[in-house]
C-alpha cells in the first residue's frame, strides 16, 4: 500500500500476434444473359376474375387471340395473349404504348417464358418387304440397316 491505496498487480498476458486476414473480397463475374426473346405471345397477370377474353382483346389493339389461366389468387388471373406481329408486342414489352386498364386494375405484361419443346423424329423401325429380303432400318441420326435371308434357312 503507498499512501493508503491498493496497488493491483496483474500477471503480464501472453503477446498474441494475430494473423493479417485478407479482407480483399473474390470479384464474381456474372453470367452473361442471352438477349430476350421477343414472341408473338405475351403473358399477362393483374386480371381480375370476373373478366371474360373479348374484354382483353378489346382492351388491347393488336390482339388476336386471349387464353385465360386459372386462377393465381382469389380475386386475380392471369392470360396468355397472342398479338397480331413481334413488333407490336415488343412495344407494350418496352411500354411504347400504355398498358391498359381492366376493371380499376392496370394489367402486368411480360414475355412468354413458357419451355419451347421441339419435335423429334419418330424412332419407329422402318421395314421394306420384297420376294425373299426384308430390310429394317431404324430412322434414327445414324442409319443402321440389316438384311435378313427369309428363303427358309
Amino acid at each position: 500500500m503507498t499512501d493508503g491505496k491498493r496497488i493491483v498487480i496483474q500477471p503480464l498476458r501472453e503477446i498474441v500476434f494475430k494473423k493479417e486476414t485478407n479482407t480483399r473480397k473474390k470479384v464474381f463475374i456474372p453470367e452473361i444473359k442471352p438477349d430476350i426473346e421477343v414472341t408473338k405471345t405475351l403473358f399477362i397477370s393483374n386480371v381480375t376474375s370476373g373478366t371474360k377474353s373479348h374484354e382483353i382483346r378489346g382492351a388491347l389493339p393488336g390482339c388476336v387471340g386471349v387464353t385465360l389461366l386459372k386462377l393465381y389468387n382469389k380475386d386475380f388471373r392471369s392470360a396468355m395473349v397472342k398479338m397480331e406481329n413481334i413488333q407490336i408486342a415488343a412495344e407494350y414489352l418496352t411500354e411504347k404504348h400504355k398498358w391498359p386498364i381492366l376493371n380499376g386494375h392496370k394489367i402486368c405484361m411480360k414475355r412468354d417464358t413458357r419451355a419451347k419443346h421441339k419435335r423429334g423424329r419418330p424412332t419407329s423401325i422402318l421395314k421394306i418387304h420384297n420376294k425373299n429380303t426384308t430390310e429394317k432400318c431404324k430412322s434414327n441420326k445414324t442409319l443402321n440397316c440389316t438384311e435378313v435371308n427369309n428363303d427358309g434357312n
